[in-house]
């Protein structure tokens, strides 16, 4: 192990919990958590041993070598101008966020940023997360690589306008094709018809996009221009804005492949 042995982890949330978890299991000393969540964070107290905070970020202990800021990008503001740890690595976890954007909390800071989802009751496969990491210095980057180099085998360097490309791109890879998941999923149960039975199709849906591309993969009425299927599944959708949806798509796809059709 590196240079960081002592960690503080500010928030506990879904990504704070399973940050937490992961670098106790790493063998990082968890020397605080810091949140207004009571319950958890004396649950992960319990846990890993750490000294409980419950969101006083003044009282914030200083002898930390690492502190990881794990909460809503709008909460990063509130927190900086409370936390003062002078000459202290701490660094942000949002794909969003500028690169300094704790640089009032300290002359060490940066970004640590885990390419995934996180929700409650389900712990991905570190391992296979992507890292992203930068830092202010060359010597707190090289730190900061180490720490997430011992949660994942996929460890990068990126500076902040690469990491909002790539959180742009995830938005619409995870959260919107979790919506249109859940649209399914509300037809189907709409019409007593299992989820589940959509799994199949989803699991060969998204190997086939990184196995091959997703312009190779791609199918369905859209591509083919079969309108007359398409007009019976308008028809069929009885809100109006999933109407729209299933329009806006369905246009989008007919014109993106009309002149691949006539290649």
């Amino acid at each position: 192990m590196g240079t960081i042995k002592k960690i503080t982890i500010i928030g506990a949330g879904c990504l704070g919990k399973a940050l937490v978890r992961q670098l106790h299991i790493k063998g990082f000393q968890i020397h605080e958590i810091v949140s207004r969540k009571k319950e958890e964070v004396e649950s992960l107290c319990q846990l890993t041993g750490a000294t409980a905070n419950f969101g006083d970020y003044d009282s914030v202990l200083p002898d930390a070598d690492l502190y990881i800021v794990s909460v809503k990008d709008d909460a990063v503001f509130e927190i900086r101008k409370k936390l003062k740890i002078k000459d202290k690595l701490v660094v942000h976890t949002s794909g969003t966020l500028p690169f300094d954007a704790l640089k009032k909390c300290s002359s060490q800071f940066g970004i640590f940023y885990p390419l995934q989802t996180f929700s409650k009751n389900r712990m991905p496969d570190f391992e296979e997360i992507p890292f992203f990491v930068w830092a202010s210095s060359s010597a707190s980057l090289l730190d900061l690589y180490d720490v997430a180099a011992a949660l994942s085998k996929k460890v990068f360097t990126a500076k902040e306008d690469k990491l909002k490309t790539i959180h742009l791109a995830a938005v619409f890879a995870s959260n919107f094709t979790n919506h249109l998941l859940k649209i399914s999923k509300d037809i189907l149960e709409e019409n007593e018809i299992d989820f589940q039975i959509l799994k199949p199709l989803v699991e060969e849906t998204f190997k086939k996009a990184f196995e091959l591309s997703p312009e190779d993969a791609q199918t369905g009425p859209a591509k083919r221009g079969d309108c007359t299927t398409t007009d019976k599944h308008k028809s069929m959708l009885k809100r109006d804005d999933w109407r729209a949806l299933y329009v806006l798509f369905s246009g989008m796809i007919r014109e993106e492949y009309a002149d691949k059709k006539k290649d």
